[in-house]
């Protein structure tokens, strides 16, 4: 592990220079030495909201969520900001469109599904993959609390192949992967059952549009898709790409599939990260994290960026964990 660390700090040092190197080790301290301020703040915040209880039901752009205030991570999220994401989820709601049939690659605990699912209506459809167990017990809660129709929900992970693989469960339950993520402590491990998009695709409707929030995993689940990017590309994919966590090599490999395939960057942001706040401390936690990604802005969108551009991390684009809408420009 601590060799892992090295190398990914000499790797920061080659592609993005010894000051992001001194801002990656400075940010590393300084939220380490914060986080139980953080976590009792928070607490603190969510004991008042909840009055004490475990779980709480709240409303969640107008609709209604089931939400453990003793989780961290989406639960604790939503419970102290109402809202994940806001401008993913704007543009989660400007895209999407009455009567499509949406593949939902990591649902969680069903945020961004129940949004989905007001949208596309009762003539649209969403598949809702989630692997963790407890996170999709929850997708299902909220599935049954919004008397959702249109919603399959799906107790699998979505991978290159079929067969089985080990989910490592994290303390933020959102981070939840089959990849590695150094940083973040590690409490549990799933054997998951794991189909690609085309095995899983075979006996049922074609996405239109696809939402893939998977933490690393992303090139895994393109190298099952290719029959359907070949034959039956959707109009559309948003994707949280986690360019920190597959490295430059499995993000240069995405990025091209994405372009052979035909999709071109419609939007490009980097989502503020809602949290409760220790102010002076977060913003040179955003400073440093800023240098060290050497990116243009720590939240915001980022406009006219092209995939081109991404794929030769043109302004150090390709870093971080942006979120981005590929649209479908040409058919090969």
């Amino acid at each position: 592990m601590k060799l892992n660390k090295v190398n990914k700090l000499i790797d920061v040092y080659k592609n993005r220079g010894f000051l992001s190197v001194l801002s990656a080790i400075a940010s590393k301290i300084l939220k380490k030495c914060s986080e139980k301020y953080r976590y009792k703040k928070e607490e603190k915040i969510i004991k008042n909201i909840t009055n004490n209880k475990t779980e709480i039901i709240l409303e969640i752009n107008n609709y209604k969520m089931v939400l453990n205030g003793k989780k961290r991570g989406i639960h604790s999220d939503l419970i102290i900001n109402r809202i994940r994401e806001p401008l993913a989820s704007a543009e989660m709601k400007n895209s999407l469109k009455k009567g499509d049939v949406l593949l939902e690659a990591g649902a969680n605990i069903g945020y961004y599904t129940i949004m989905e699912s007001k949208i596309v209506g009762e003539n649209g459809l969403i598949y809702a993959v989630e692997p963790a167990s407890d996170n999709f017990n929850y997708l299902i809660r909220n599935i049954k609390e919004n008397k959702l129709e249109n919603v399959l929900p799906y107790n699998l992970a979505l991978g290159s192949k079929n067969g089985e693989a080990i989910l490592k469960i994290y303390e933020f339950e959102n981070l939840n992967t089959i990849e590695d993520i150094s940083y973040a402590p590690q409490k549990a491990q799933e054997k998951v059952i794991v189909k690609s998009i085309d095995s899983f695709l075979s006996d049922k409707k074609r996405p239109t549009f696809i939402r893939m929030d998977v933490e690393g995993y992303e090139l895994e689940i393109f190298k099952g898709m290719q029959s359907l990017l070949k034959n039956y590309p959707p109009r559309a994919i948003f994707l949280e790409i986690h360019f920190y966590i597959m490295g430059k090599k499995k993000s240069l490999m995405l990025l091209n599939l994405l372009k052979e395939s035909g999709y071109e960057v419609k939007r490009y942001f980097l989502d503020k990260k809602f949290s409760p706040r220790i102010y002076l401390l977060d913003y040179l936690l955003e400073r440093l994290d800023k240098i060290k990604d050497k990116l243009h802005i720590f939240y915001g969108e980022v406009k006219n960026v092209t995939i081109d551009d991404l794929i030769a991390n043109k302004n150090h684009l390709g870093s971080g964990s942006p979120e981005i809408f590929f649209e479908l420009r040409k058919n090969l």
